[in-house]
């Protein structure tokens, strides 16, 4: 379950796809990559202030809808 005050991250994903989301969307399945990645422990690359994802950025898209949906 997403919190209202989730922090929101503006993401460049692959270069081609630019999107905003909140970060407890990208923490919800734990264990996961994103949720590894994401939680605070790790430094995050960054280009012009969005965080950069060396992933196919519409392959991505879809996921992060995924998870905005609950799953």
């Amino acid at each position: 379950m997403v919190k209202m005050d989730s922090e929101v991250v503006a993401l460049n994903v692959g270069g081609t796809h630019h999107m905003m989301t909140e970060r407890d969307i990208l923490r919800q399945v734990p264990g996961s990559t994103l949720e590894k990645f994401f939680n605070g422990m790790h430094e995050l690359k960054k280009i012009d202030d969005k965080v950069f994802l060396d992933r196919d950025g519409k392959s991505f898209q879809y996921l992060v809808n995924y998870l905005r949906n609950d799953r």
